[in-house]
């Protein structure tokens, strides 16, 4: 049994990155004496997980997940004010501005972007006026994201390829796709498991594991019998079934 659990727990050892090269050589020469190498697991493990926990970046990251529940709650603190009337319509807004604003603030100095414009300004390759243009071009790009995201989040669905022929290709939180217009009203379902943008009338998508075509009102043109495919192209698309691989046109017809 003994034999077992150390064959288990040097397993254990190898298969983790959590253990240091040459901590996983003492480990690993502790099996001579099993007790030995148990203790050692355990005081290392709690060894490592300080250094981790005092780290630079842990630390930072922290700190950034203390601020962002910090800026969660006072959102929540003046939303709450402002159903008491306590807060004007005014007021509230220009709060929510400011919050927002700074929470902005905070996210570009902790990107890596940042760090890379300031090294570059302390270095004297950038000048002050050059680094104030850099920080407003990443101000705007976080400030526009932002917005994307929560537009996003009301929709319920992610637009994963540009506009094409009328539609955007969509993606829900379970990675499910479909189509929406340019209204980013939905017009077809994520139902499929992959979706490419509509080309010719046709887009390719594919359901329970193969491959079809559907046009613009969700219609099986081409039905799901390939294993791979190619969106149309000059009327012909490319695909394959099995080992093989040819040409169909718009109809399904294969193509000499």
């Amino acid at each position: 049994m003994i034999i077992g659990l150390t064959i288990a727990t040097t397993l254990f050892v190898y298969n983790r990155d959590f253990f240091t090269k040459p901590q996983k050589v003492f480990l690993y020469i502790c099996i001579i004496f099993p007790p030995l190498q148990w203790l050692s697991i355990i005081v290392i493990s709690i060894y490592n997980a300080y250094q981790i926990s005092i780290s630079p970046e842990f630390v930072e990251k922290e700190k950034n997940e203390n601020e962002k529940n910090n800026v969660r709650k006072q959102l929540e603190n003046l939303k709450d004010l402002r159903s008491k009337e306590i807060l004007t319509r005014e007021e509230f807004n220009e709060k929510v501005r400011t919050i927002k604003s700074a929470n902005i603030e905070r996210e570009i100095k902790s990107s890596e972007d940042y760090k890379k414009l300031r090294e570059l300004y302390e270095s004297g390759i950038l000048t002050k006026e050059e680094l104030d243009k850099k920080l407003e071009i990443l101000r705007l790009k976080l400030t526009n994201l932002r917005q994307k995201q929560k537009e996003e989040e009301r929709l319920g669905f992610t637009v994963t390829e540009e506009i094409s022929e009328g539609y955007f290709v969509i993606r829900d939180d379970d990675f499910n796709y479909g189509y929406a217009d340019k209204q980013m009203n939905k017009v077809i379902d994520t139902v499929y498991e992959l979706a490419e943008s509509f080309k010719e009338g046709l887009a390719l998508v594919r359901h329970n594991g193969k491959f079809g075509f559907i046009n613009k009102r969700n219609d099986t043109v081409i039905p799901f019998i390939y294993d791979s495919a190619d969106s149309f192209k000059d009327g012909i698309a490319k695909v394959g079934k099995g080992k093989g691989e040819f040409y169909i046109n718009n109809k399904g017809e294969k193509q000499q």
